[in-house]
């Protein structure tokens, strides 16, 4: 929940408290490595994080939701290449997972592979044309490339598709 918009301080308590539970049950869990990696992140603890996301993906190199997160988290650091790396591996772990799928696009707009990042938001929406994000996210990068026309389109479809519309109105308002 933290990392999805509810950001409490009792939602961390109580994620943190399931994930160290779960650690002293099987402390090579990778799922629990992953989720204190997630809160170590969500409060900025960079080296801590990485170093848990790492050892998630030692324990289990098979488990798609550590490359994700372990890629979105390098980008953010301003290490989109050496996301791209896992945000690949993620795809080829759960290529049907809709916002792995979105991730690696993510990375390569950080990369400002525009095209590239286009193609994927592509795939992505094929896999379920009633997904609002993929077209979100490809509004965003049509409208990093000023391409003002294609982001305009993409923000509308990716509003009929939601509720969740405040974000999506605001950039298409810069568009506008």
């Amino acid at each position: 929940l933290p990392a999805f918009g509810f950001p409490t301080k009792e939602n961390y308590r109580k994620a943190q408290a399931a994930a160290s539970l779960a650690l002293e049950i099987d402390p090579d869990l990778a799922e629990a490595l992953t989720g204190l990696a997630s809160i170590s992140e969500n409060h900025f603890e960079w080296a801590r994080a990485e170093n848990e996301y790492r050892r998630a993906i030692e324990l289990d190199p098979g488990y798609p939701t550590a490359h994700q997160w372990y890629s979105q988290m390098l980008c953010t650091l301003g290490r989109p290449s050496e996301g791209l790396v896992h945000a690949r591996r993620a795809v080829e772990l759960d290529p049907l997972s809709l916002i792995i799928n979105l991730i690696l696009g993510r990375n390569l707009y950080c990369l400002r592979r525009y095209d590239q990042a286009i193609d994927q938001y592509r795939k992505t929406v094929e896999l379920d044309t009633n997904w609002p994000w993929g077209y979100y996210e490809m509004g965003v990068v049509f409208e990093a490339q000023g391409r003002w026309e294609e982001a305009i389109n993409a923000y509308q479809i990716a509003m009929r598709l939601t509720n969740d519309k405040f974000v999506i109105m605001g950039d298409l308002g810069r568009c506008y």
